[in-house]
């Protein structure tokens, strides 16, 4: 009998590669498609570069966005007139174009304000600079304006803002409020009448000369002889 498997006897079990095994299978297979070329070098990642210390970007501050948004909204109440809105912007007391005044005394100007110019518009023209200090945020910006009046005088102008405003439970309020007003004109001034320049006075002419006339008369001694002959001299009268 040969050394075979008889019939009827279990076949011998397949021999299990290892994950070593299997690598190196498989690197030869690579070598071998490859005919003997030299494998391409690793692909190496860039690093990236780590600042110093206290070096790093600030963070953003997510409320300096909430400002940007409280600014846009509230010169669109402004322009809509509602008081009501504006009455929530402002804190109880706030320095308000140079002088403390409580938010009822503001919101009676700004009431007046619309009373006297019912139609009024804003328009933000720089980007809003925001900075914190501490607990204020202090926003700069410029705000191009027109009003007009149920008569129909109008308006218009530049503002230059800066705002001081801090978040209190949450809400934000202006607490301090300064403006600068240039580049204003209006109908008065665009239907003023123009001066013509004064007229400066002619200088005065000069006085004609008038003749002179001259009579000779009178009769003078010689000084070396004073008893010689007298010589007539001349005298002078006006005519």
């Amino acid at each position: 009998m040969g050394s075979g498997t008889t019939e009827g006897s279990p076949a011998p079990e397949a021999k299990r590669l290892t994950t070593t095994e299997i690598l190196s299978i498989s690197q030869r297979a690579d070598s071998f498609l490859t005919f003997g070329q030299a494998p391409e070098p690793p692909i190496r990642r860039p690093t990236e570069a780590v600042p110093p210390a206290g070096l790093e970007p600030p963070e953003s501050d997510p409320d300096e966005s909430r400002v940007r948004e409280f600014i846009l909204a509230h010169h669109d109440r402004a322009a809509n007139g509602n008081i009501a809105g504006l009455s929530r912007d402002y804190a109880e007391e706030v320095d308000f174009l140079g002088k403390r005044k409580t938010r009822d005394e503001i919101i009676a100007e700004t009431r007046a304000y619309h009373t006297k110019w019912p139609t009024v518009s804003e328009s933000i023209i720089t980007p809003i600079t925001v900075k914190r200090t501490g607990n204020d945020y202090q926003a700069t910006y410029t705000v191009k304006f027109r009003t007009e009046s149920a008569d129909g005088e109008w308006s218009e102008g530049n503002n230059d803002l800066t705002l001081t405003l801090q978040i209190v439970h949450g809400t934000i309020e202006i607490t301090r409020q300064t403006a600068r007003v240039y580049g204003r004109q209006s109908s008065e001034s665009a239907t003023a009448p123009q001066t013509p320049p004064p007229i400066e006075p002619a200088a005065p002419k000069a006085a004609a000369l008038r003749p002179i006339k001259i009579v000779l008369s009178g009769t003078v001694g010689s000084i070396n002889n004073l008893n010689a002959s007298k010589t007539t001299v001349p005298s002078f009268s006006m005519p």
